[in-house]
């Protein structure tokens, strides 16, 4: 599933946890209809970012088993490989956390964050992986 996942999202991105408890954010939290911006690591530059259509959001979100909001694809070159990060806002914290236990049943825990308005998944390749883990954390840890 993980393969399958991965493809679909970089498939349509061709130009990425911590739990947060549904008791420390409520469910009718308004969330964004633009994903977040792409967030900013030291040493990564920003190749592509792409804020997917509907149409490429249904058919993820049916892979996810959680409605999406809106999709943000960026593609960021590090230590000269491409490392993609997928910022999914869900339509609402109950679809946010159907979202985040298929990702981390498939995912490491470093390649699935969780903020209170969206979830970020790293996708890139396995000599990046030291570099993903600096990323999550920061991201993660503010």
């Amino acid at each position: 599933m993980r393969t399958v996942i991965a493809a679909l999202l970089l498939a349509f991105s061709v130009p990425a946890p911590r739990a947060v408890s549904a008791a420390s954010t409520p469910a009718d939290l308004a969330l964004p209809e633009v994903p977040p911006t792409a967030p900013a690591f030291d040493g990564w530059e920003v190749k592509t970012d792409k804020v997917l259509a509907r149409e490429q959001i249904d058919m993820i979100q049916s892979k996810l088993g959680g409605k999406i909001k809106s999709l943000r694809n960026v593609a960021y070159i590090v230590n000269g490989r491409i490392v993609q990060l997928n910022v999914i806002v869900p339509q609402n914290w109950q679809e946010g956390d159907k979202i985040y236990k298929a990702l981390a049943s498939v995912k490491p825990p470093w390649a699935v964050a969780r903020k209170p308005d969206a979830l970020y998944e790293f996708v890139g390749p396995n000599d990046s992986i030291d570099d993903i883990k600096k990323a999550h954390d920061k991201l993660a840890n503010p």
